[in-house]
């Protein structure tokens, strides 16, 4: 949730730029690399994805996804160590 969050925050301050348009499909990953691809009305629609997922969310997908963070956060340690 964490990383989504990051994800989230990193396209709202990508789209305020006005770089691409945001109504055009071709648009969408071309100069960045996309995570997430999503077409419309950013704010409009991490509303709406937020909400989705605050609703499917559970203590174990919580607990699950903290799991996979810790051990993101390990690996990306461990390789920028050698």
């Amino acid at each position: 949730m964490v990383e989504l969050q990051r994800v989230i925050r990193r396209w709202i301050s990508l789209s305020q730029r006005g770089n691409f348009d945001k109504d055009d499909p071709w648009e969408i990953g071309k100069n960045y690399p996309a995570a997430i691809a999503i077409q419309g009305d950013p704010r409009a629609t991490l509303s709406e994805l937020g909400e989705a997922l605050r609703a499917q969310t559970t203590p174990a997908s919580m607990r699950d996804a903290g799991f996979a963070l810790s051990a993101s956060a390990r690996k990306k340690k461990k390789l920028s160590s050698n």
